[in-house]
């Protein structure tokens, strides 16, 4: 038994077997007939006439030896766990059976003293591998309470951190499902759920709000003169130029290829023209990075619609306000129109 507590020290802190290998019927059977198997040879050796009495205090000066051996590693490790500090008290039982089993003779108070100390020490043993077992269902795993608090918190933050982890992908996939992966505005589709938002809102609140529909003058010649990777920066360019001419709430979406569309909430017809002209202007004053050492420039033409006066429905709004950019086109694009 002593040995078998010194592998198990010496193994202490170690990674466990797999699992599949500790779970195997053949695992167990081995460790099972090795431990019989120095079971008989203790007892036929401790029966046998031939054997004597200087074979037997060989025996229990190894046990007591390797039994101290047991306590000094156990004092050296200075494990944290109760159960361990049990197991040292069951250790050092042994070893001081092993004394009085030494001092003792067959049948004498010695002799009896030794087996009441040796039962002492095997029933805290039994106690700390029953005791480890209800707390953690596992031979194989020995915990204190502190031990599986710290592992639980441990667990615990892990999977806050992988929730946490999991928010922020929904968020940028959320985001990327939302956003035109070109200029970063939004795409047609979360433009739609936003603008059947608003329209619920104008419905109940009863306040205006405008939009205003966008399209890039001679984008396809910007293209054909100086390549896509140009005419993409243009874009790139042109969203934010959009972006630093509005309010934070009110939204820029890419429907088309050149074609933008910009939602002003709680917004009149006037204050959209306003702002149409303001973006124009914006449009018209900036220039592009294009090939090295050259500028693009570029115009835009504007259509507005005002929820109220042009209809109240998603529909009614887009055509109008498609019907009064391409009317900005037809005048010779480079300007914004409302009527």
């Amino acid at each position: 038994m002593s040995i078998l507590l010194l592998v198990g020290l010496l193994s202490y802190h170690r990674p466990p077997d797999p699992a599949d290998r500790r779970t195997g019927a053949r695992y167990w059977l081995s460790w099972a007939a090795i431990f019989l198997v120095v079971d008989v040879l203790v007892a036929l050796l401790a029966h046998s006439t031939v054997a004597g009495i200087v074979l037997l205090r060989f025996m229990e000066a190894t046990a007591l030896i390797l039994s101290t051996l047991n306590v000094a590693i156990l004092m050296l490790s200075r494990p944290r766990s109760p159960l361990m500090l049990v197991y040292g008290i069951a250790i050092t039982s042994f070893a001081l059976s092993s004394v009085a089993f030494l001092l003792g003779r067959p049948w004498n108070h010695m002799w009896w003293l030794a087996h009441v100390i040796f039962a002492s020490g095997f029933f805290l043993l039994s106690y700390g591998v029953a005791y480890a077992f209800l707390t953690t269902r596992s031979f194989a795993t020995i915990y204190s309470r502190e031990e599986l608090n710290a592992r639980l918190a441990h667990a615990m933050a892990r999977t806050e951190s992988a929730l946490q982890e999991l928010q922020r992908t929904n968020r940028k996939l959320e985001h990327l499902a939302a956003t035109d992966p070109l200029t970063g505005a939004a795409n047609r589709r979360h433009f739609i759920e936003r603008l059947e938002a608003e329209v619920a809102r104008a419905k109940s609140e009863g306040a205006p709000f405008s939009l205003l529909a966008l399209d890039v003058d001679n984008f396809k010649w910007v293209n054909d003169a100086y390549g896509h990777q140009v005419g993409d920066t243009v874009l790139q360019g042109f969203v934010q130029a959009c972006l630093d001419a509005i309010r934070p709430y009110d939204g820029v979406a890419r429907v088309g290829g050149e074609e933008f569309m910009v939602l002003l909430p709680r917004t009149s017809l006037d204050a959209a023209l306003a702002v149409g002209e303001r973006i124009r202007a914006a449009i018209a004053s900036t220039t592009f990075a294009g090939e090295v050492g050259r500028r693009v420039s570029i115009t835009v033409s504007i259509g507005i619609s005002q929820f109220g006066r042009d209809g109240s429905t998603i529909d009614a709004l887009l055509r109008a306000a498609d019907q009064r950019l391409y009317h900005a086109k037809r005048q010779g694009r480079n300007r914004v129109a409302a009527v």
